[in-house]
């Protein structure tokens, strides 16, 4: 009986410790992506807030449109460079990088909606 408490104890901290990890998780996720988002040039393009932008034509922006896309769905573009869009093979960005930069991007609030405004519904 006290190896059976023991067992079940130790299996709650070792739970309970993983499931910190995977919380301090995102935050370092996305602080790696927005780096990565700055050093491979993305926002040369999209802007630095993912707001988009027209270096060379329309680059759309990433901020808040990504919501109905799949992670899938932006590494496939990324990988293989829309348009005008460079490739980013897995030689330039890795999975893991991707999936931080998809990470970035997604706790990226978008567009404000101009009814916010109060000076602007005057």
């Amino acid at each position: 009986m006290r190896i059976n408490k023991t067992c079940c104890a130790f299996t709650a901290i070792l739970i309970a410790g993983t499931h910190a990890l995977n919380a301090a998780e995102p935050a370092d996720a996305i602080a790696n992506g927005k780096r990565l988002y700055v050093t491979v040039g993305c926002f040369e393009c999209h802007g630095r807030v993912g707001q988009g932008g027209a270096f060379n034509g329309p680059a759309p922006a990433l901020a808040g449109f990504l919501a109905s896309k799949t992670a899938l769905d932006l590494i496939s573009a990324i990988r293989k460079g829309p348009n005008d869009m460079p490739v980013y093979t897995e030689k330039v960005l890795s999975n893991q990088d991707l999936n931080n930069i998809v990470a970035y991007i997604r706790s990226l609030p978008g567009p404000t909606d101009p009814k916010n405004y109060a000076q602007l519904n005057k």
